[in-house]
Order: C-alpha cells, then structure tokens, then sequence
C-alpha cells in the first residue's frame, strides 16, 4: 500500500505524519523525519504482528484535525512510501 506523508517544519525540527496510516514521526531535517518515520513504522508493524499475528491494527486513517492543520502550513512538503503489512 502506499501512504502518504506530510511533513511540516516544527519549531527547530520537521515533523512527518502519515494521512491513510495514524503515525508520526520527528526528526531535526525533513530527511531525517523521512527516515524516522520509515524506520518507527517498519518496527510498529514488526511488533504487531509479533504481538497480534497481523498489523491491520496499524492502518487507521489519521484524524481529519489533525490532516487540516498540516494541511495549511504553506511549507507543507508532501512525500509517499510503499509498506507492506505483510510479514
């Protein structure tokens, strides 16, 4: 699947928030949170299914208050990352 990632200055830092999966991540450059939030990810759907046998857990949308206020941060920088839920 793919999921978009929206990533917005945050103070000194960049913060990086999924829309189609609710996950977030913060990293000191709009890189750093990339990698951040692809490495966090990878590790949340590795424990679910170590935990649960699954991860469909993981895939629940991110709350629309929260999409609206990234949203309209005009240095908004979207970015899209292919994952499996698979094991």
């Amino acid at each position: 699947m793919n999921v978009n990632v929206l990533i917005v200055p945050d103070g000194l830092t960049y913060w990086a928030q999924g829309v189609e999966i609710d996950y977030g991540a913060q990293g000191e450059s709009a890189e750093k949170a990339k990698e951040n939030f692809t490495l966090g990810l990878a590790a949340t759907i590795r424990q679910n299914h170590r935990l649960r046998g699954h991860a469909d857990d993981v895939v629940v949308a991110a709350p629309a208050e929260v999409l609206d206020e990234l949203l309209t941060d005009p240095q908004l920088e979207r970015w899209q990352l292919e994952v499996s839920l698979e094991k």
